[in-house]
């Protein structure tokens, strides 16, 4: 289990510190810079972006496991958390080894069902989707991606078939393999703790599908950001 993608946003008047932190710690690992507002970095990418008032940056999965593999998560998160910021959405990603098209089938029944919620409500049956793929199957045997809950929620998640998805791209087959993903948005106030370890935040929201090991620590988003301050409304 691992974060897949992490996005911060940054008020203004710590944007050019904190992002200036982020391109130097990117360049000494490497990263090659495309354009001021977008660099790669373990086949993934860094993307900064800008709003009224604020900024935001944006951080691949690659590039997250990159700084994982290197020993330099912590030290590269460190960067947004010694000034004020709000982490805005942190995706989560969990394999499993198993043939995916009897569990998919079996959560689709379940999620049409009213069975599966990933918040006290269970989910409406219009953010229940699924989506066919390429079948690298035996006839008849149907697989894809199902998604849970609606993108502009704030919490919403999707279950595919990632042995399809890996040959559907050239790769070796990985064997049975079903990727489960969890987004969550700053709505529901996650924290740069969850990037590094994700698995209470992950179990909170998806132990309607997937049934959660023993002993999971609780889950509660934290407190920390900042507030815009409103536009100063000007006269003609």
């Amino acid at each position: 289990m691992h974060c897949d993608f992490l996005h911060v946003t940054i008020p203004e008047s710590h944007a050019a510190v904190v992002l200036r932190g982020v391109l130097d710690a990117m360049g000494s690992l490497g990263a090659v810079s495309v354009s001021p507002d977008l660099h790669r970095l373990g086949g993934g990418t860094v993307k900064f972006s800008e709003g009224r008032g604020f900024s935001m940056v944006g951080i691949s999965g690659q590039v997250l496991d990159h700084l994982r593999l290197n020993g330099e998560l912590s030290r590269s998160l460190h960067l947004f958390g010694s000034s004020p910021h709000r982490v805005t959405r942190v995706d989560v990603a969990h394999d499993v080894a198993c043939s995916a098209p009897p569990v998919l089938r079996r959560l689709l029944r379940s999620a049409r069902s009213g069975s599966i919620s990933l918040t006290r409500k269970s989910l409406r049956s219009q953010s229940i989707r699924f989506i066919d793929n390429h079948n690298h199957y035996a006839p008849g045997d149907r697989t894809g991606t199902l998604y849970l809950g609606s993108r502009t929620a704030k919490v919403y998640a999707r279950v595919y078939d990632k042995r399809n998805e890996r040959l559907d791209r050239g790769f070796d087959d990985p064997g049975n393999l079903l990727r489960y993903e969890l987004t969550v948005t700053g709505k529901l106030s996650p924290t740069l703790r969850d990037v590094v370890e994700p698995a209470p935040m992950f179990w909170k929201f998806m132990s309607d599908v997937l049934p959660p090991p023993a002993n999971v620590s609780d889950w509660v988003g934290g407190a920390d950001g900042f507030d815009i301050s409103a536009p100063v409304a000007l006269l003609p």
